[in-house]
């Protein structure tokens, strides 16, 4: 199986720690589909900085292909991260990379044929989706994003996953019901602690969270979105694929960062904006 992410990286730092780590929607995907045993190709830009060496440094360490990625003289894209005593990221600041992602002729032929690929709401991608869900069928992450956000996407799409933690079972599967009727056919919603609501077609599956005490939630979604989807691209049931994304993200909650690799927090060519 081959997945292609195509999107956002960043390096999250700690300073209560004092140390860094990549990670970002797309990266994160591609790390965890490598890890599942896919093949993964990783389009983004990769900044010039110690950031930037960090991320390039542990994809490629993780077996993710990177011939495709921007390399420009800039600053990675970096976010401060700060831990809550029950251990939710909080995010605090941000840099976001200047270079944006425009499709090569090589990129098409490359993506073109996946299994999958995998862009999201944080990546500056939206004017790309057509095109990409030309190639292969497209999963979208949308996280919190509303409806009316969706809208002009969803008809593109293959797998859509949202991020919804106060919804109600009922809630939930009428959003899953308005998203299929849009264009989606597999739908994702995480609810935290309160487990995911998964659907392909007309079925749907509850699967409950695991009883953990998490360190870190950093990537928890990206875990679970990423090893669901393979795990529906191996042929497994609906709920053989929540069961075991649900157990792969939990084991993402118990150590800090989206996939380890921590650094030192490095402080060349900051610039961050408060969020």
């Amino acid at each position: 199986m081959r997945v292609g992410t195509v999107g956002d990286n960043v390096v999250d730092r700690y300073h209560g720690t004092g140390m860094m780590y990549p990670g970002g929607g797309a990266a994160n995907m591609a790390v965890h589909a490598r890890r599942f045993g896919c093949e993964a190709l990783y389009l983004g830009v990769i900044g010039s900085d110690a950031a930037g060496a960090l991320v390039a440094g542990s994809l490629t360490e993780e077996g993710v292909s990177l011939e495709l990625c921007r390399r420009p003289d800039e600053a990675n894209a970096i976010t401060d991260v700060s831990i809550s005593p029950t251990g939710n990221r909080v995010f605090t600041s941000f840099t976001t990379s200047t270079t944006l992602i425009v499709l090569a002729e090589t990129d098409r032929a490359r993506l073109a044929g996946s299994d999958w690929l995998y862009t999201n709401y944080s990546s500056g991608t939206e004017g790309l989706v057509p095109e990409l869900a030309g190639l292969a069928p497209l999963v979208f992450d949308f996280s919190y994003k509303d409806e009316e956000y969706a809208a002009t996407l969803l008809p593109h799409i293959e797998a859509a996953a949202f991020s919804r933690d106060t919804l109600s079972d009922e809630e939930a599967v009428a959003l899953i019901r308005r998203v299929q009727d849009a264009g989606p056919s597999i739908v994702v919603v995480t609810r935290g602690a309160r487990g995911a609501i998964v659907a392909r077609g007309g079925d749907v599956h509850f699967e409950p969270a695991d009883r953990i005490t998490p360190v870190d939630t950093l990537g928890a979604g990206d875990a679970f979105l990423a090893r669901f989807v393979c795990g529906l691209g191996h042929d497994e049931s609906l709920a053989t694929a929540a069961r075991a994304a649900t157990m792969w993200a939990s084991a993402v909650c118990l150590h800090h960062g989206a996939f380890g690799h921590a650094a030192p927090i490095a402080h060349d060519r900051e610039e961050t904006i408060d969020v």
